[in-house]
């Protein structure tokens, strides 16, 4: 594997890592951090997978669209947990973009759809567990 896409994937994990850190403190200001910190790490595994498979998306590609040009490449597979990853950039735009703090019990949800989103997709792309 390409030196670069292991950095990215490396990257999403030390975000994912830093957002379950935020998770974990009883300050409820850590949960816009943890919202924000969630999906920067999964647009980040996102970003890997798509190099690793050859599809392409420029700065200007939102999010959701990431989806439909990655499975285009590895069809008839798809990237799973889609609504769910899309629930978290709702998330975290309503944070970031409108001030509204993210609710703990959907950050802790939305954290281990990301974990699984993680380890099926290492799975079934990368063929590592």
């Amino acid at each position: 594997m390409d030196i670069d896409i292991v950095r990215r994937l490396s990257l999403a994990r030390h975000l994912f890592e830093l957002g379950q850190s935020s998770l974990r403190s009883s300050n409820d200001l850590q949960l816009f951090a943890a919202a924000n910190l969630l999906q920067d790490s999964v647009e980040a595994f996102l970003i890997g997978v798509a190099e690793y498979v050859g599809a392409e998306f420029d700065q200007h590609t939102k999010f959701d669209k990431y989806f439909g040009i990655i499975d285009a490449k590895i069809a008839p597979k798809e990237i799973p947990f889609k609504a769910k990853l899309l629930r978290l950039n709702r998330i975290r735009i309503d944070s970031k973009h409108h001030g509204i703090q993210p609710a703990r019990d959907e950050c802790d949800r939305v954290a281990v759809s990301v974990r699984e989103f993680f380890d099926e997709v290492s799975w079934s792309i990368f063929g590592v567990a």
